[in-house]
């Protein structure tokens, strides 16, 4: 029987407040590690972590690239990186939005889940939009435990309603309790061995590890992630040609259809078919919009866009 030791939070709008209120309830000693996205500007001077780390006992810090996972902390995202987690460490990279957001909060969820099966507890706070939900979907299909702020509660309501229309969430709670009932959570009983995930959500996860590359070209300092938001470098701006900036706009579309799609078929396997349709048609309508920037580029007989190293073919 394993404990609930890994707890993942997601935030957006009004998460700055709603998070120092929650680790303020939490004592030092609890026996869980506790990984953190919240939706800022990549201009952000990654901040949360000193703000979180004051707010309470808990050792709270911006997460590096492969640290080790320690009970008694608080892990971090930092801005204008993904958080990811593997058994026993911390995997961090620079990557395309996922919900639109970078870092996403579906991606720490599902790798979680992966990762930790029953021994996760997900917790979606106040903000806009979705992301987390279908993160949340894949905890609660990997044996996990899923806790929501209580709408009327948040100052920004959507993303919690949004959680709870979807799926059937364990806990409901105004952010003022819910830090004893994590804390119950953790020092409980434990909970069965986990479900294993489906292929959906492995794929998801090993796609995001793909993508990361090799651990030498990450963020591996969060003082040199800051130090990229907060100090940029004034340089001589690059010269992008018309069909290059396009072939990152297919390539950003498409990689949102995918999303969708994936998305689509969680809901599908799930047994609903009314939100299942409401992704297929934002695949569809992604889709669409791709086309619609491939027949522009009908002229340009078949060359290829650069998309960061990738190559987009332009002809439809």
């Amino acid at each position: 029987m394993e404990n609930r030791s890994i707890v993942v939070i997601g935030a957006s709008a009004g998460g700055i407040e709603t998070l120092k209120r929650l680790f303020s309830q939490l004592p030092g000693d609890l026996p869980a590690s506790f990984f953190v996205v919240l939706h800022l500007s990549p201009d952000s001077p990654g901040l949360l972590a000193n703000l979180l780390n004051n707010a309470g006992p808990l050792t709270a810090k911006t997460a590096e690239q492969g640290e080790p996972i320690l009970p008694g902390h608080v892990y971090v995202a930092p801005p204008n990186a993904h958080l990811l987690l593997r058994p026993g460490s911390v995997q961090l990279y620079r990557g395309p939005r996922e919900s639109r957001h970078c870092p996403a909060i579906d991606l720490l969820f599902r790798s979680a889940a992966v990762a930790y099966q029953s021994q996760v507890i997900g917790a979606i706070l106040t903000g806009f939009l979705r992301d987390g939900v279908s993160g949340l979907l894949a905890i609660k299909r990997c044996g996990g435990t899923v806790v929501v702020q209580d709408p009327q509660d948040a100052d920004y309501p959507e993303l919690p309603k949004n959680a709870i229309a979807t799926l059937a969430t364990d806990y409901q709670r105004p952010i003022g309790q819910m830090g004893q009932l994590i804390e119950q959570l953790v020092k409980g009983a434990g909970v069965p061995e986990g479900t294993l995930p489906n292929d959906v959500i492995s794929a998801d996860v090993l796609t995001a590890f793909q993508r990361a590359g090799p651990v030498s070209d990450l963020a591996t300092d969060s003082r040199q992630v800051q130090a990229d938001s907060c100090c940029p470098v004034l340089t001589k701006p690059p010269v992008i040609q018309p069909e290059q900036a396009l072939g990152v706009a297919i390539q950003t579309l498409e990689d949102h259809a995918n999303t969708a799609a994936r998305l689509a078929q969680l809901e599908r396997d799930l047994g609903r078919p009314c939100s299942a349709q409401v992704y297929q048609e934002e695949f569809s309508l992604l889709k669409a919009h791709a086309q619609v920037l491939r027949n522009l580029l009908t002229g340009a007989n078949g060359k290829r866009a650069s998309t960061n190293g990738r190559s987009v073919r332009l002809n439809p």
